[in-house]
């Protein structure tokens, strides 16, 4: 009896959590959309977002604004779950040989589960924002495609035991959905750089900075992204997989490989997109500068030319 009355609490913070969470970020996604101005200029202040306005072209002024809110709310989600969790599984980031193993502790046991109900709230909202405009944005379709494959292993493995004799076998899981959700830190820069590129509240500041930030999310990418997700597949298929007897079978690691694998596919197209977008485009229009300049000079080589400023020079 004690035991089915802790499920049911534990049932409860679980809910209460993600519904808290869901909450939150609402509120904070209308309160951004009465602030936007200041950031995204006077201009912006007398509109106001008409949701009948929105067309496939995606008008600058309008999208740029819905989708400043977005990204706001996005990088405050990041900062917070990204920094929690990071504070939870530091053992493990550190220790790149060790597996991925939790204190048992009764508060971190605790703290991890609503951690990651934390995120499903946020994954839940931001799901039901990009459905709501789908037809609008058909490109929201990614966005959605990955909170499905993120909300489900994450739900799964903070799912309490059913009773005192049934227990959720996916809770041993619950590591590595931890140690994955580390990814948020490096979207704190991609956050940055896409607000950046938005807001004119940027502008007043040096262009090194976003060079600089640039820079990080790169650095960021290949230690919160690449290093954690092979670090949870390899984790799985040694300890998982090849020790133990079928806990994970053939199908399961042939599913996680293909999750693993398009989560790494997503980083990969993150980090070529601020490699080419900040790095190669800027080196294409200085070479264009140069050449420029060269055919100027070669211009101003010409033997007519010449013979011109021999005259000018005479008189």
């Amino acid at each position: 009896m004690a035991n089915t009355l802790i499920i049911g609490q534990e049932s409860s913070q679980i809910l209460i959590t993600i519904g808290l969470s869901f909450t939150l970020f609402n509120l904070l996604n209308n309160f951004f959309g009465q602030i936007d101005w200041w950031f995204l200029g006077e201009s912006i202040r007398k509109k106001k977002i008409n949701f009948r306005d929105f067309s496939r072209k995606k008008p600058t002024e309008i999208y740029d604004r819905w989708k400043w809110r977005n990204i706001i709310v996005s990088l405050i989600h990041s900062t917070i779950s990204g920094l929690l969790i990071f504070y939870l599984t530091y053992d493990c980031f550190i220790s790149p040989n060790d597996d991925i193993q939790l204190t048992n502790d009764h508060y971190y046991a605790k703290l991890q589960r609503l951690s990651i109900c934390f995120s499903i709230g946020y994954f839940i909202y931001d799901t039901m924002l990009s459905l709501s405009k789908l037809g609008k944005y058909p490109d929201r379709i990614e966005i959605i495609i990955h909170h499905v494959i993120t909300i489900i292993p994450l739900t799964v493995v903070i799912i309490p035991n059913y009773s005192e004799t049934k227990t959720n076998p996916f809770q041993r899981f619950l590591p590595f959905c931890l140690f994955g959700l580390i990814i948020e830190l490096s979207n704190i820069f991609i956050h940055i750089r896409s607000i950046g590129k938005i807001s004119q509240f940027w502008s007043q500041y040096p262009n090194i900075l976003n060079r600089l930030n640039s820079i990080c999310a790169i650095v960021s990418i290949v230690l919160f992204r690449f290093y954690p997700l092979l670090k949870i597949w390899i984790d799985i298929y040694r300890n998982y997989y090849l020790k133990s007897e079928y806990i994970v079978t053939i199908w399961g690691i042939i599913a996680i490989s293909l999750i693993m694998l398009a989560f790494m596919f997503i980083s990969i197209v993150i980090l070529w997109r601020i490699i080419q977008e900040d790095f190669l485009s800027l080196s294409n229009i200085s070479d264009d500068c140069q050449s420029s300049t060269i055919q100027t000079e070669k211009s101003d080589t010409h033997p007519l030319t010449n013979n011109l400023k021999q005259i000018k020079k005479q008189q």
